[in-house]
């Protein structure tokens, strides 16, 4: 078993401190308690995380030596049992294709803005992020995003891939990782694996001395919905809505559906066109209701124009925008035209936008 030195990122100084806990391999280390790691000087919750990841990577190397060495002819002897390596055997290091590490807010929020579409998607792996496009099987909602390597821990891909991703079992996976009040919460390890197609999620909760391992079988991306072509529209009307207010207002309606339109430089969401109140029905419990956004909208000088949306789809758009901590939302809209929620995440560097179709109004009414 390799010295602990041999693990990257542990030079002697750090060797000389986990030392102090009998640490002297890579095994000793990819096996200590997150907790215990973290009394040392210097070595916090995800300085911890990486050294014990980094000892996995480094047993996984050995692993694939070994068994390289078989393959030739070699004979290699090995009592190691399970419990010196961990629960759980990690994969050879070339069966990985992708390894990402992150934390719970940043991938949940990720995840979040693409389940409020679809319940898989195909997920494209690059050097530079993530991507990902899908609309919905009743072709009303759509999503486009990407998340930047920068925007985490650690990003490397061995090679672009595109992974058939299931969103409840990944969805599943990673809640187990709690979001942070203070911080980007649990550490989170996601691995891209070939032959077969895969992908395993684990979640590390520091504080606790615990870590959840889940694994699954990916998609074949072409048996999955082909993606969308974005479309090029021209849309007059623009608005910066706050966020949270757009989710509140979302929830106010009784109806399923309401206008969205502008007034000067005030965004409109309400039963009417152009925020009237006035009942269009002669039911006396029928309720004419609009919700204001004073300063939301750019004054282009022109009439504001209206269209309508479902309420259904427009509320989940904004609550995964909200709970995804999305930094700011720009609304366009057009006349009869769908409507578009271009997003962005500061810290993460998130982008991207949903694009919702408008319902058909027929003559004289919604």
């Amino acid at each position: 078993m390799s010295d602990v030195e041999a693990v990257a990122g542990v030079g002697p100084a750090t060797a000389r401190k986990l030392a102090t806990l009998d640490i002297t391999s890579a095994s000793d280390l990819a096996n200590i308690p997150l907790s215990d790691l973290q009394t040392l000087d210097g070595i916090g919750a995800t300085r911890a995380m990486d050294l014990v990841t980094a000892a996995q990577n480094t047993l996984e190397s050995e692993d694939a030596a070994a068994e390289r060495a078989v393959t030739d002819g070699g004979v290699v002897a090995d009592d190691t049992t399970d419990a010196d390596v961990g629960p759980t055997p990690e994969t050879p290091s070339n069966d990985v294709v992708a390894t990402i590490v992150t934390h719970g807010d940043p991938i949940r929020s990720l995840t979040e803005l693409a389940s409020v579409v679809v319940d898989e998607l195909r997920l494209h792996v690059t050097e530079d992020g993530l991507e990902f496009t899908a609309v919905d099987p009743a072709n009303v909602g759509m999503v486009d995003a990407s998340a930047p390597a920068e925007g985490f821990s650690k990003f490397d891909v061995e090679r672009e891939v595109t992974v058939g991703l299931n969103l409840h079992l990944f969805e599943k996976a990673v809640s187990w990782a709690r979001k942070g009040r203070s911080d980007d919460g649990d550490p989170v390890r996601i691995q891209i694996l070939d032959d077969p197609a895969r992908v395993r999620v684990q979640v590390t909760r520091p504080d606790q001395s615990v870590a959840r391992r889940t694994e699954w079988f990916s998609i074949d991306p072409d048996s999955i919905r082909p993606e969308p072509d974005i479309p090029d529209l021209d849309l007059p009307c623009t608005a910066t809505p706050n966020v949270t207010a757009l989710r509140h207002a979302t929830g106010a309606f009784e109806r399923d559906h309401a206008h969205l339109s502008r007034s000067g430089t005030t965004m409109l969401l309400g039963t009417n066109a152009d925020g009237d109140t006035t009942p269009d029905g002669e039911a006396d419990d029928e309720l004419g209701e609009s919700v204001m956004f004073p300063n939301a909208a750019h004054d282009m000088g022109d009439e504001g124009v209206s269209s309508v949306f479902s309420l259904d789809y427009l509320g989940d758009f904004a609550q995964a925008l909200k709970s995804s901590k999305a930094d700011r939302v720009t609304i366009r809209w057009g006349d009869q035209f769908p409507v578009k929620l271009a997003f962005e995440h500061e810290d993460w560097g998130f982008a991207g936008e949903f694009m919702l179709a408008p319902r058909i109004q027929k003559e004289g009414g919604a």
